[in-house]
């Protein structure tokens, strides 16, 4: 990992930023397996232009407010096709 340092300190700035991020990426915790299948799910209903997958987003949304797949759910409206679009 020194060597990283190294040729960071020795770099352009933007290169010392994008490094530091991809050190910072990798020693970055791992969802669970059924967080990642979550996450996952929720990519295929945002990509789905049906009212039945926004509706079940929408649902989704109302879990717990804590919960990371709640925050991510209500996050995902918002990136949706408006319905009106989907003609």
């Amino acid at each position: 990992m020194w060597k990283c340092w190294a040729v960071a300190e020795s770099a352009s700035r933007h290169y010392r930023e994008r490094l530091t991020a991809l050190i910072a990426k990798q020693t970055a915790p791992v969802p669970p397996p059924e967080t990642r299948r979550f996450l996952r799910a929720l990519a295929v209903l945002e990509q789905a232009k049906t009212a039945d997958a926004r509706r079940l987003v929408e649902a989704l949304s109302r879990g717990a407010e804590a919960a990371r797949e709640t925050r991510a759910a209500a996050a995902t409206p918002g990136r949706m096709p408006h319905p009106e679009s989907w003609r």
